[in-house]
């Protein structure tokens, strides 16, 4: 879909992964671009090919003028080009001064610095796709001296750092955007987004590391999210990822709240992020040396503000995460961001707070009221979650079934793991098999309905945006939860999908399900003979806690002790 630039095609064919070579940087920004966008906007299809075509228009200008003396582009950053000049810094000074003296019709106003030092390339092989990024002190420093620069002027800035070694093997990719988000024809459009800027500390200097840039990959991947890019920043790179476009449901945090969780997990070390929703152009900037997917608009600047005003080990967001979050939230307060007239309502995410957990070794079970209302206290605080153990036979599962006759206000969701038993069985098949009242069987379908549209007519009925959101999710996947139960009709969301896309939607569609009750009434899960529980279960169990995050029920653990 894409064409990349000429020296990445060139490196590839060499089998070459990363390197670097001394050089200078121009950085072309389109000015005042903003309030532009607010008026395309109101054109809907036609505004989106309008600023298509501007943007275009104008970049590919400031491209020729480039190509002239021996730049070439590397990258889009919304409506900015970034231009790699090999060798020393004349050439781009000659291009700078051309693009300042040329007026080409129908182009807009840009603002031009140039950096000169150390360029740093990586290319990031995938499954059948591509990634590849520049970086190093130049790119840097052209941020830096375009940060208080006039339109159409030259600011010169240099500093030093390592170089990298070239590391080369056999490279099969071909192409340079996921297939699985691009198919033969991306239209331009608006989208309403979620963009994510992140970086990961690096004390050892300012460039962003290969494993870090490799670990969004492959996590935005599984979630669905586009990684546009790296981009630098005054003090170091961060990555730029979007969920709702290309493909994607627009306008849905969850797969954002997952990812981010997901990074923060499993980085290796500190990182930080910001994050905003809102409308935002998706669709192809193309110029005669580069061509490739963005997505641009003031949503997408203030992502990139909230990081930059963000601590490490916490997320800046605006109300995009608002009504839930895996995260912990630490507080939420009005701040003043750079290039942004007004203040925003921030909120200030952890992920490092912890759960309530507590656990509940118990001997033989004398003292049985007291031992009840220890537990039921507890298991009234929110995402409280008790392991309860003791030898086979002390009588855990009869403990529990009166601790639900003692809450009986309480919807009770229990599990029982019987895998040594049964083989790899799917206790949430079971349960809601139960749930329903019916088997996989002829004819199921019809009260799996009657009692499933039931359920979302309650949810209605709160008239919450929770609810709704919950109830969107649930009809979207509804034929992935029938499924649960051997139900199966042609053509359904269930069938179209892959082994993994299936996994992933279960594990929505089983979270969203869970949630919905927790909306209704009080909510708790109980998980009995967990001992027995097989891998499989086991998998799918964590996936669906994690998705539901803030909104998990409280949880009782019964384990046999050996």
């Amino acid at each position: 879909m894409n064409k990349a630039p000429l020296f990445i095609s060139e490196v590839i064919r060499r089998g070459e992964l990363s390197g670097s070579f001394r050089g200078a940087v121009l950085l072309a920004d389109i000015c005042g671009f903003t309030s532009r966008f607010d008026r395309m906007t109101g054109l809907g299809a036609e505004g989106a090919e309008l600023i298509s075509r501007e943007v275009s228009s104008t970049l590919s200008s400031v491209v020729a003028a480039g190509a002239e003396y021996g730049g070439f582009p590397v990258s889009f950053a919304g409506d900015a080009v970034t231009l790699v000049f090999p060798g020393d810094v004349e050439g781009a000074g000659n291009a700078c001064r051309q693009i300042q003296s040329v007026k080409v019709e129908n182009t807009l106003p840009v603002r031009i610095s140039v950096g000169e030092g150390l360029i740093i390339w990586d290319v990031i092989p995938l499954n059948e796709w591509t990634f590849y990024s520049f970086q190093g002190s130049a790119v840097r420093q052209a941020v830096i001296a375009g940060s208080d620069c006039a339109p159409s002027s030259l600011s010169l800035s240099r500093e030093e750092d390592e170089p990298a070694p070239i590391v080369s093997r056999t490279l099969p990719a071909a192409c340079f955007n996921p297939p699985v988000l691009f198919g033969d024809k991306t239209v331009n459009e608006f989208r309403h987004v979620i963009s994510i800027f992140l970086s990961l500390e690096n004390r050892r200097g300012s460039n962003c590391s290969r494993d870090f840039q490799e670990l969004v990959l492959e996590i935005a991947g599984e979630l669905g999210g586009y990684v546009s890019g790296l981009e630098a920043g005054m003090a170091d790179y961060h990555i730029l990822v979007v969920f709702g476009a290309p493909v994607s449901r627009e306008d849905d945090p969850r797969r954002a709240d997952a990812f981010l969780q997901q990074v923060f997990a499993r980085a290796s070390g500190r990182v930080r992020a910001g994050t905003a929703s809102g409308l935002a152009f998706s669709g192809i900037l193309s110029t005669s040396l580069l061509k490739s997917y963005t997505v641009l608009g003031p949503s997408v600047n203030l992502a990139a503000r909230l990081h930059d005003f963000a601590g490490w080990n916490a997320v800046c967001s605006g109300p995009v995460f608002s009504r839930t979050s895996g995260l912990g939230i630490r507080h939420s307060r009005e701040i003043s961001l750079k290039g942004i007239s007004l203040p925003v309502q921030a909120l200030v995410l952890s992920p490092l707070q912890k759960r309530i957990t507590a656990a509940e070794p118990v001997p033989p079970l004398i003292e049985r009221n007291e031992l009840l209302d220890e537990l039921e206290i507890k298991l009234m605080k929110e995402g409280a979650q008790i392991l309860l153990t003791g030898v086979t036979g002390i009588g855990k599962t009869r403990l529990a079934g009166e601790l639900c006759l003692r809450m009986n206000d309480i919807f009770l969701i229990s599990f029982r793991c019987e895998g040594v038993s049964g083989g790899s069985l799917d206790i949430f098949s079971r349960w809601l098999g139960e749930w329903l009242g019916l088997e996989a069987s002829e004819g199921g379908l019809t009260a799996f309905r009657d009692k499933f549209y039931c359920f979302i007519d309650l949810l209605d009925e709160l008239d919450d945006p929770v609810a709704n959101e919950t109830v969107d999710e649930l009809l979207r996947a509804e034929s992935v939860l029938a499924a649960m139960v051997g139900l199966h009709w042609e053509r359904s969301l269930y069938e179209g999908l892959d082994p993994r896309g299936r996994f992933r939607n279960t594990v929505s569609v089983t979270a969203a399900f869970i949630k919905g009750h927790c909306l209704l009434q009080k909510t708790i899960i109980v998980l009995d003979d967990l001992q027995w529980m097989d891998p499989d279960s086991g998998r799918l169990m964590a996936a669906v806690l994690e998705e539901l995050g803030q909104s998990r029920p409280p949880i009782l653990l019964l384990q046999d002790r050996a």
